[in-house]
């Protein structure tokens, strides 16, 4: 049986080692990248990514998070996807691929497909072999219910490619935020294997 003053000392080490988990995950948190991928169409479902990167950077204190439509606007879609992969500045730490039921599937389908077909070349080309693996382990799909429920995208999530990848399923907006901000402290903690402090 411990006795009281071993069960304080326990718990004031472990509550210490949290506290500065805590600390280490804010000071990562800044330089760690969300890259969203979202339905450009309608207008009204990107503007509910628009207020979910807002959330993420002002609530959730994610300032890193990035839409992929911003890089496009800077370089040609070739030279985008090989900063995203091998540009250590501009390498996404956590691509979120946002299906939505009103969104439309297609451009971020293609551009989950094209990121992937680039990783697979430059881990060939390189001889990287697990380049390919852990680019694929910071891809998550977050894919509303009633898209999961009416099939719309699980042939294409769980055949080819993207059967590797996980998925998530939300019903509105706020678990859609709780979820991103969950994989991507996931995420956090296994690329600064924060939780070694323990």
């Amino acid at each position: 049986m411990i006795k009281l003053k071993d069960y304080k000392r326990i718990k004031g080490g472990i509550d210490q080692k949290l506290r500065l988990l805590e600390r280490k995950e804010e000071d990562h948190k800044k330089s760690f990248m969300i890259l969203l991928l979202y339905p450009a169409h309608p207008p009204e479902e990107k503007k509910r990514i628009l207020n979910l990167r807002k959330r993420l950077r002002n609530e959730r204190n994610w300032p890193n998070t990035h839409l992929m439509e911003e890089f496009f606007t800077q370089f040609p879609y070739d030279d985008t996807f090989r900063l995203l992969l091998t540009d250590k500045h501009s390498e996404p730490d956590m691509i979120a691929a946002v299906f939505t039921e009103k969104g439309s599937k297609d451009g971020e389908s293609w551009e989950l497909g094209f990121l992937w077909s680039f990783a697979k070349e430059h881990a060939r080309a390189t001889g990287e072999k697990d380049f390919y693996e852990k680019f694929m382990v910071r891809t998550v799909a977050f894919v509303e219910k009633e898209v999961n429920e009416k099939g719309l995208c699980t042939k294409m999530l769980a055949s080819g490619t993207f059967k590797k990848i996980i998925v998530h399923s939300f019903e509105n907006d706020d678990e859609l935020l709780d979820l991103v901000d969950s994989t991507a402290k996931r995420l956090l903690d296994y690329k600064f294997d924060l939780l070694d402090l323990f």
